[in-house]
Formats: C-alpha cells, sequence, structure tokens
C-alpha cells in the first residue's frame, strides 16, 4: 500500500510537470497568435475602412454627377430657348440689323437674359452682335465656331453646344444657334453658366473630401495620373506637391491590400484606387491603426489569468479523477485480456507512461488478430504472382483461365463480349538477328500495347510463346464493342520500339477476334479467333 501511495505521489508529480510545460508553450503560442490576428484584424479594419470611404466618394460623386447632367440639359434648353426668342425679335425688327443698332440689341440680351448676340449671313459670317470687335468672324474661326458650320448645309439645324472657351477670349461659354425664319440669318446667343460651373466644382474631389468624415488621423488625397501632383487634400499644405514630396517614392500602387510605407516620416497604411481618372489615396498612421491594442492586450492578461485559475483547479481535477480512474481502467482491461477477450482495446489516457503502455497492450492484441490476415495476404500474393507472366506481366494462361472460369458462372455480366487472339509478327527474325534478349524486349513492347487497352471490363494474357489473349466484357451493344475493337486494330502498325541500345523497329501483331452475347463459350470462341487471326496473318504477309 505504501509503495502505491509512492507511486501515485511521483505520478502526480509527472503529471504536474507536464501540465507545466504545456502551460507555458500554450501561453507563448495564445500570445503570439492573438498579437498575429489583432495586427491582421486591425490593418484588415482599416483597409475596409478605406474600401468604405472609397465608396462614398464614388457615390457622392455619381449623385452630383447626375445632378451636373440635369443642370447641363435645363441650360442647354434654355439657351436654344433664347436663341429662338433672340431670333423672332430681329425676324419682326429688321431694322436693328440694317441699322446695325448694336445698343438696342444689348437692351434684347439683357431682356431676354444672354450675355452674348452674334448675327451670321447665310454665308457663316459675323456681322452683327453685342460684341463688335468680332465682326468678319466665320464658322472657320475657330474650334468653337467650326461647331455650328453644319447650319450652312442644312437650315432645320438647331444646335446647342456643350460648354466650351470662346473663340477670341477663351472664356467658357454655352452657346446656342438657330436660322431665322427666313432662313436669311443665323441667330446664336452665348451664356456664361455659372450654374453649370458651380455644379461642376460639387464633382471635385476636393469638394467631396470636404463632406466626408474620415477617421482621426487619416488624410484623403487626390493625385493626377500623368504627374503625379497632389490636387486635393483634407490636408492643405499636401496641395500641389508630388507624391514624391510626402514620401511615396515608389509612385501609386492600386491595390485594395494597400502597402504599409513612410509618408513624412511616418510608417503608414497607404490605400489608393482610381475614381474619374484620378487616383484617390487613404493614408493612415499606423499608431493609429494600432489605437486599441493597449486595451485588447490589458484583456488578453486578464484573460491568462483566468486561464490560469482554471488550469490549476483542472490538473487536481485531472490528477484525483481522470489519472487514478485510468490506472483502475487499465487493470480491468489486462483482467479482461487475460480471460481471453482479445477483442478490447486498452484506452488509457494520461501520463506518457499509461499511454505507452496501452499502445503496447494494444499492439500485441493486434499482432495476434493479425496473424491470420497477413498470412491470408500473403497467400493472395502468392496466387497473384502464380498467375502472372514475369516477362509481359499481363497475366498467364492459368490466370486467364481462373478469371474465365469465374465469369462463366455469372453470365448475366457477359452482354456482348469477345475473344481476341493475337500474335507478335516477326518475333522469330528478332531472335535470330538480334539474339532473344531483343525478343524479350519487342514482347514486352507488345505486350505494354495491350496493357493500356486494357479497361475495367477486359482482360489480358500471354499464352505463351508470342501469343496473346485478351477478353472484352459487359458491352451494351455490339456496335460499341466493336468501334473498341477497331481501336484495338489501329495499334497494328505505326508504333515502334528499341529492341537494343542501337536498333528500333516497328511493332506488328496479327490478330482475329470472335463475339457472342450473354453466354461464353470460351473454347469454342477460342478456336474461330485464332482462325481469324491466321487469316489476319497471311493477309498482312502479303500486304509487306
Amino acid at each position: 500500500m505504501r509503495d502505491m501511495s509512492m507511486e501515485n505521489r511521483k505520478l502526480k508529480t509527472n503529471i504536474a510537470r507536464y501540465i507545466n510545460k504545456i502551460f507555458a508553450i500554450m501561453m507563448i503560442f495564445i500570445f503570439v497568435t492573438f498579437a498575429i490576428i489583432q495586427v491582421v484584424n486591425a490593418i484588415r479594419q482599416e483597409r475596409e475602412e478605406a474600401s468604405y470611404m472609397f465608396f462614398q466618394i464614388e457615390q457622392i460623386f455619381e449623385k452630383n454627377k447626375e445632378e451636373l447632367v440635369e443642370v447641363e440639359n435645363e441650360y442647354a434648353s434654355s439657351c436654344l430657348t433664347k436663341a429662338k426668342a433672340v431670333s423672332y425679335i430681329l425676324q419682326h425688327n429688321p431694322e436693328m440689323v440694317d441699322n446695325n443698332d448694336v445698343s438696342e440689341l444689348l437692351k434684347v440680351a439683357s431682356l431676354v437674359q444672354v450675355d452674348e448676340i452674334h448675327v451670321f449671313t447665310d454665308e457663316g459670317n459675323l456681322f452683327y452682335g453685342t460684341s463688335p470687335q468680332f465682326y468678319g468672324y466665320t464658322f472657320d474661326s475657330g474650334e468653337q465656331m467650326n461647331y455650328f458650320k453644319d447650319m450652312l448645309e442644312d437650315k432645320d439645324l438647331e444646335l446647342v453646344q456643350d460648354i466650351t472657351p470662346n473663340t477670341a477670349e477663351g472664356k467658357m461659354v454655352q452657346y446656342s444657334a438657330v436660322w431665322s425664319e427666313n432662313k436669311e440669318i443665323i441667330v446664336e446667343v452665348g451664356m456664361y453658366p455659372e450654374k453649370v460651373l458651380k455644379a461642376m466644382e460639387k464633382n471635385e474631389l476636393e469638394y467631396i473630401f470636404s463632406l466626408l468624415r474620415a477617421n482621426s488621423g487619416v488624410t484623403l488625397l487626390a493625385v493626377d495620373k500623368d504627374t503625379n501632383l497632389i490636387l486635393g487634400c483634407t490636408d492643405s499644405s499636401y496641395i500641389d506637391l508630388n507624391i514624391s514630396d510626402i514620401g511615396l517614392a515608389d509612385g501609386i500602387h492600386i491595390s485594395e491590400d494597400g502597402i504599409i510605407t513612410d509618408v513624412d516620416g511616418e510608417k503608414c497604411l497607404v490605400v489608393f484606387t482610381e475614381i474619374n481618372d484620378t487616383y484617390v489615396g487613404y493614408i493612415t498612421p499606423m499608431y493609429h491603426v494600432f489605437s486599441d491594442f493597449p486595451m485588447l492586450f490589458f484583456a488578453f492578461v486578464l484573460g491568462l489569468i483566468i486561464m490560469a485559475l482554471i488550469l490549476v483547479y483542472s490538473v487536481t481535477y485531472y490528477v484525483e479523477n481522470v489519472v487514478i480512474k485510468n490506472i483502475y481502467f487499465l487493470n480491468d482491461d489486462l483482467r479482461r485480456i487475460t480471460d481471453g477477450d482479445l477483442d478490447i482495446k486498452v484506452n488509457v489516457k494520461g501520463s506518457k507512461e499509461l499511454v505507452e503502455m496501452s499502445s503496447h497492450i494494444n499492439d500485441m492484441v493486434s499482432s495476434l488478430l493479425s496473424a491470420n490476415k497477413k498470412l491470408t495476404n500473403a497467400m493472395a500474393q502468392i496466387e497473384e504472382e502464380r498467375d502472372r507472366d514475369t516477362l509481359t506481366k499481363l497475366y498467364n494462361r492459368r490466370g486467364l483461365d481462373n478469371h474465365m472460369a469465374r465469369l462463366e458462372q455469372n453470365p448475366v455480366l457477359l452482354k456482348y463480349c469477345a475473344i481476341v487472339m493475337a500474335d507478335a509478327d516477326g518475333l522469330k527474325e528478332i531472335n535470330d538477328n538480334f539474339g532473344h534478349e531483343a525478343g524479350d524486349r519487342y514482347l514486352i513492347a507488345v505486350g505494354e500495347i495491350f496493357e493500356k487497352f486494357l479497361g475495367i471490363n477486359c482482360i489480358g494474357a500471354r499464352q505463351g510463346g508470342d501469343e496473346f489473349v485478351l477478353f472484352l466484357w459487359g458491352f451494351d451493344s455490339e456496335e460499341v464493342l466493336l468501334n473498341q475493337l477497331e481501336v484495338l486494330k489501329s495499334y497494328q502498325n505505326g508504333l515502334f520500339t528499341q529492341v537494343s541500345d542501337e536498333i528500333t523497329t516497328e511493332i506488328r501483331f496479327s490478330m482475329g477476334y470472335a463475339t457472342d452475347e450473354n453466354h461464353l463459350d470460351y473454347q469454342e470462341l477460342l478456336k474461330k479467333a485464332d482462325k481469324k487471326m491466321y487469316i489476319n496473318k497471311l493477309e498482312r504477309k502479303a500486304e509487306r
């Protein structure tokens, strides 16, 4: 009893030592894993924030773009209507045109709320308008004016030009032009599109940045694709700088994952995307990415302390309720094995010694149970080797006969079947000219052709010498079976093998086959196939 108590105490000491090692390794693993997970998760969250910010920018841009199209359409329609109004006024007040009365035309411009009025002859010459300094211009005077040249060919045209710089001053103007009712003059009006330009400003990324609420420490910037100049930024000190000036010397990297690099001497996560033909960047310092780490690590340490307390309790429970019980179970299992119960499996988990002892006991029992199985497998292997031709590795005559006997007992499996007799042509010539070793190589090459042809419902054998037999069965139709035999026939010519280091020869074989359905007269089919093979051999000799 005293010895047993000492052994139990020693066992408890060993278990405690193992638990301490496991605890230390586990704590290190958990700490490292926790740190990696937190780093990866923090960077992932920041990347998701960048993606969400880019999504917001695109949404605002698309919304402003729709508003811009609506304003442009409204402005274009208004411009065309006012051109028609001016045309109507001039049509019914021809004296203004005849007298070249600029002052009255300015009043008309003020009345209809346009900024410019130009009147062209039916040949496209500007002869009257609110800006006499432009008299003499034609539709060929510049790209902007050339837009209306098609009106000279079609007097039913009414054109509205996109907002564009005018020819004389390069000022942004919306122009529209119509023919007068009598088709004698073309009236063009111009409007300075302040409202449209304001709508266009709303699509500037710098304006969009002002609408967004980025996280503290995050910098948003827009970069020109061609020059790498910063066009807009939430940090005004970066505007008009090159990205290399803030540390991005390697250029722009378009990627959802972004890169970690130095920006203004600080390690930052930098993510870029492309919006509206402009690079948009999201920059956040790494200290901001990991700002939550102190609180997380405090929670982690607290969790470790709780885990340690749990482990102390677990060790005590383990020693008292698991180890001792397992020793009892082990003794009980050994008693049952001694009584002859060899089906039992000892499964004691605890110290290394107990596990090792259980393994040895199970190995001993398993070796006894597997002796018959090993003997059976050995006999099966001997039988398999006995039924194989040692040269070609195909079945020999005995192996083929055994298979055929089994198939004869299960005629339902046969369906459409066929026996093929084949003979390796030219074997005697190869033996006489190059030796029996070359002949053996030639037979191996022929056997390899049949080996590759064999399938689930096809077996092959070397009957002896240069004769081979193949049996195919289980085909649902004779047509499919014959097609398969045609494939085999295609191998009779055109294949070559090397019978020695210097000699390569064509692989040739003659073949004949006999087919049957749903029953098997092996010997009768073999005779028919042999006759057809002999005929094929004579035909092939005649062809050569």
